[in-house]
Order: C-alpha cells, then structure tokens, then sequence
C-alpha cells in the first residue's frame, strides 16, 4: 500500500495500525508506540474496521490472510529477481503464468529500517498472540510463510480484492478477466505503397 510502481515498498504499517508511514518518515515503531494505539488491544484476526488496506483504500480491498499466502506460495514458483534496480521476489503463477513482484522493503523496528534490499516482509491480517501476527517473508535464498513477528514492526502490505476474479494473491487465469470487446481497436495494416 502506498506503492505506485511494483518495485515500491510503498509505506510500513505496524499490525492492525491503519495510519501508513514512510521510509525515512522519522515515525517511531517502537513498542511504546504501539502500546499506546488501539491496534495493541486487538485480540483476533483483523476484522475490516481494524484492516490497513481495507480503511485506506475501501472495498474490495483488505489485507491478506496467512491461508492466502500460503496459496501463492503452494501456486507459484518464485526468484530473487530485481526490477528496475530493486531486489525482490518475482511470483509467477503456475497456474496460469502471471507474475507479482515484491520489492525486499525490509522492515522499521523503531525509527530505524533493517533488511532494504535482502528481504521483505508482509504483513498478513492473521494474528498470532497479544503481540505477534502472521507474515510472509522472503530473502535471497528463499520464502518462508506462516512465521510471526512483533505487531509493532513496520512492514510493508500488499492489498488483495474480494471476490472473483482477484479474491486472492494468485493472479487470476485468463478466462477469469474482465473481455472488452466494445471498445477493442483493431489498427489496419497500412499499404507499403503508401507515403
């Protein structure tokens, strides 16, 4: 959230946190922060008052589950990759050869950001414990899901929509997206003889 290109960390949320910073914002993650939001006394999974993606960007959007990770990673076959000079891992379905790629944003513990560049972490709406949630993570040797970390880290979060044919993180099969036949323009070849 908060990226306008792929290879964008975009912003860095705290779990159940739906105010997004900056790198370099100068925002303290720290855990007397968090402590002191309304997001340290969520006690289940995010519902869709308490999800970042889901109050920034309306609906369809929220965050996604930990079950949803695990189906990209069960459905895709990924690389350390870098796109325009940003490392990251590129998804590509198995399914239907689509690809997403997240940028290796590291994470803010505090006011100071770790890992840019040699792995990512994701924040998914899974809670864990009074102070731990599901992640997805990566590096350069590899993609590991359903681990936890601290809910007060900053890390980045990437939207999914509900319903079809977006309901996941797994790019939906060709047969699923939107035809726009009406306003397909078809360009005539033109006559070599004319100037």
């Amino acid at each position: 959230m908060g990226a306008t290109v792929p290879e964008s960390a975009g912003l860095y949320f705290s779990w159940g946190n739906l105010d997004g910073h900056p790198a370099g914002g100068g925002y303290d993650f720290s855990q007397a922060t968090y402590n002191e939001t309304p997001a340290a006394q969520i006690s289940a999974d995010l519902s869709l008052s308490e999800d970042a993606a889901r109050a920034v960007l309306g609906a369809p959007w929220r965050m996604p589950t930990i079950a949803e990770f695990q189906e990209l990673y069960d459905n895709c076959t990924s690389i350390w990759t870098s796109l325009n000079g940003v490392n990251g891992r590129l998804f590509t379905s198995n399914i239907n050869g689509q690809t997403i790629f997240l940028p290796a944003a590291g994470l803010y513990n505090g006011t100071s950001i770790t890992n840019r560049g040699a792995s990512g972490d994701y924040w998914a709406s899974t809670i864990v414990s009074e102070t731990a949630a599901r992640r997805l993570v990566f590096t350069t040797t590899g993609v590991i899901i359903n681990t936890n970390n601290d809910r007060r880290y900053g890390f980045s979060i990437r939207a999914v929509q509900d319903g079809t044919p977006n309901r996941s993180i797994v790019p939906p099969t060709p047969e699923d997206e939107p035809k726009d036949e009406e306003n397909t323009t078809v360009e005539e070849p033109k006559d070599s003889n004319e100037r």
